[in-house]
Formats: structure tokens, sequence, C-alpha cells
């Protein structure tokens, strides 16, 4: 039974194949309200277009009229063919650096967005027993983010779920970012780190703010790396060294230097 809240209000009905009821809809307010279109589009969901005035509830939504002239204005709303909210979809596999340092924040971006055009609010999981908490919801579509320090070194998975507000319907988990971080920098005893090879591919030399890092691969012999003790890497590794000094070209099979971090990235 619907029961109107004013004068006239809105209905939306949706009937089965063999003309049972499926489902209906009431929208409105204690003024007149009227709907006057409906439509379907190609995966079934159903938009209604109509007026109303003054204040009308749209089920968790209320809308007020902002005519300043005759208290009348226009809606368009939306339902997916089974008549109630949508979740977000699955948001997209969070961006940011895959290789850090263990005691440095680091910032993750991603994005989602709800087939209702709901507003919506983000979690994060870092993959260490911690998460983000519920984020301040924003539009549908925009992008996210937020930061987050390991306090260990280790390989992390990042993932994202979204819910949308304000009926808090929740999306699939993202896919993951695997993220590693290998060393923090306060277990270094010397302070910096001792390495060297002698057939090695120096890959990449580049200079980040702040941060020199020398990317190279182990070829046929074993590369070195001097903590506490001495560490032996394989050949077919790809590691990275954190601020590196020395003498790392492109041009030369061998290499020596010192570092503050390192991790495999490959």
């Amino acid at each position: 039974v619907l029961v109107s809240d004013g004068s006239d209000d809105i209905f939306l009905a949706k009937h089965n194949d063999d003309g049972t009821l499926a489902w209906v809809k009431r929208a409105g307010g204690t003024d007149y309200d009227f709907g006057n279109g409906v439509s379907v589009d190609g995966s079934e969901n159903i938009y209604i277009t109509g007026s109303f005035e003054g204040i009308a509830n749209f089920g968790p939504y209320i809308l007020t009229c902002q005519s300043e002239r005759d208290n009348n204005d226009i809606f368009v709303a939306k339902l997916s063919d089974d008549g109630v909210n949508q979740p977000p979809n699955k948001p997209s596999t969070p961006s940011g650096p895959a290789n850090g340092g263990a005691g440095t924040t680091y910032t993750y971006t991603s994005s989602a967005t709800d087939p209702d055009g709901d507003s919506i609010s983000y979690l994060f999981e870092w993959g260490d027993d911690t998460d983000s908490g519920w984020t301040d919801p924003i539009p549908s579509g925009q992008t996210v983010s937020e930061s987050h320090q390991w306090s260990s070194q280790g390989t992390y998975q990042i993932k994202v779920k979204a819910r949308d507000v304000p009926d808090l319907y929740e999306s699939e988990w993202s896919d993951p970012l695997s993220v590693s971080m290998p060393k923090s920098k306060s277990n270094i005893p010397f302070g910096f780190i001792f390495v060297f090879g002698f057939d090695v591919d120096v890959k990449i030399i580049q200079l980040e703010p702040g941060e020199d890092y020398v990317d190279l691969e182990v070829l046929s012999k074993p590369f070195y790396i001097w903590e506490n003790e001495i560490q032996t890497r394989n050949p077919g590794e790809f590691i990275r060294l954190y601020n590196s000094k020395g003498l790392f070209l492109p041009s030369l099979s061998f290499c020596f230097g010192i570092c503050d971090d390192w991790g495999i990235i490959g």
C-alpha cells in the first residue's frame, strides 16, 4: 500500500512478464509532485523524470526546490532493474611507489565510479593488519589519496574498497598492489651499505627529489651486499640501490660503492 505525503505524489511500478507486480516505489513531499516520463537503458536501469514542489523525499535523498519564482523544480532519478541502489564499481588498483624503505611515509591513490552517481568513501588496507579507516565521501570518479608508513621490512599487498554514501553499499576489493619495504635505515650499523659485483648490467641511473638510485641486473656472477654480514644475491635478480654513491656505469660490467638502502625489484 502506498500512502501519499501530500497533494500529489510520484510512483513507479515494475511488473513481471506474467503481469504480476515486481516492485513499486513512491517519491514526493507534501506539495504537488509529478512523474512525467520513464525510460530504460541497455543495462535495464530505469530513469524517471518529472517535477516537484518544496521538499521531496526520494528514498535516501531529500531534494529541495531551487526555483525562486514558482517553488517548482525538475528531477531525474535512476533505479536499477530491481529498484534498489547499486554499490560502487570495483576501484582501480592502487597507484604509488612499489618500493621504498620502512619508516618512510608513502602516498597511494585510487578511484571508482558509482552507477547511481552517489558520493563514494574509500578504505585502504595496507597489508600489515592496519587500514586507513573510511575516508570522507568524495564525488563519483574523483581520485582519492591516502598515506601510510610501514614500521618493518617486508612485502605488503595494498587494496582498496569503496562504498556509496549515504546508503553504505560496498564494492568488491580492488586488485592489489604489491609493495616492498626492504630495509629500515635505522638498522644500518655503519650508516651505509657496501655493495660490489663483477658481472652486472646497470639498467637505470635516476635522480628522484632528494634521492639517487641505481637499478642493476645481476648477470653470471653473484652480487654482494655488506651490512652486518655479507649477503650474496644470485644471477637473474634485479636490485635497486637507494642513495647510492660509487662506480655504477652502464658501460662497465663491474661496480662497487655504497648505499643506504636496497631492495629486490624483480
